[in-house]
């Protein structure tokens, strides 16, 4: 059972104010509990016409359930996720839920799991949000390290 704010996006029934999903547009699932930096990632994503946030989580089940609903390119995920799960350890039902996704891990500590474990596609710390872009970019375009 979810026990947060879930905001679904990839159909009309949900009545989202979060985008719908168009041909050619990258989509990406944010997970993370605090409300500020997602909302400086949606709003980075919003301003470019290639990605659109397909769903927002504040906790590993929804995360994991929204993976499984919207089936996103990429999920931008934070390391400490806040509750009984963190991010670290809600990435292999992730992966199960949406295998193609590639997973970008967004951290404020340099201890962060290692790109290329077959775990996760790149790292970027909270503080290099501006980078974060073209990081989604380069995942996207490198063979899934998983």
């Amino acid at each position: 059972m979810c026990t947060g704010v879930v905001r679904f996006t990839p159909s009309a029934r949900h009545g989202s104010t979060l985008g719908q999903v168009t041909a050619g547009s990258v989509r990406v699932l944010l997970v993370d509990d605090e409300a500020g930096p997602r909302r400086v990632i949606a709003d980075v994503l919003g301003d470019d016409e290639r990605f659109v946030v397909c769903g927002e989580a504040v906790a590993a089940d929804e995360a994991v359930q929204l993976a499984y609903e919207t089936q996103p390119h990429v999920i931008v995920l934070d390391q400490f996720l806040f509750g009984p799960v963190t991010g670290s350890e809600v990435i292999p039902d992730l992966r199960a839920a949406a295998p193609a996704a590639r997973i970008v891990v967004l951290t404020a500590s340099s201890h962060t799991v290692p790109v290329g474990s077959g775990t996760v596609d790149g790292v970027l710390r909270k503080t290099e949000l501006d980078q974060l872009l073209a990081l989604i970019q380069n995942v996207l375009v490198e063979p899934n390290s998983a």
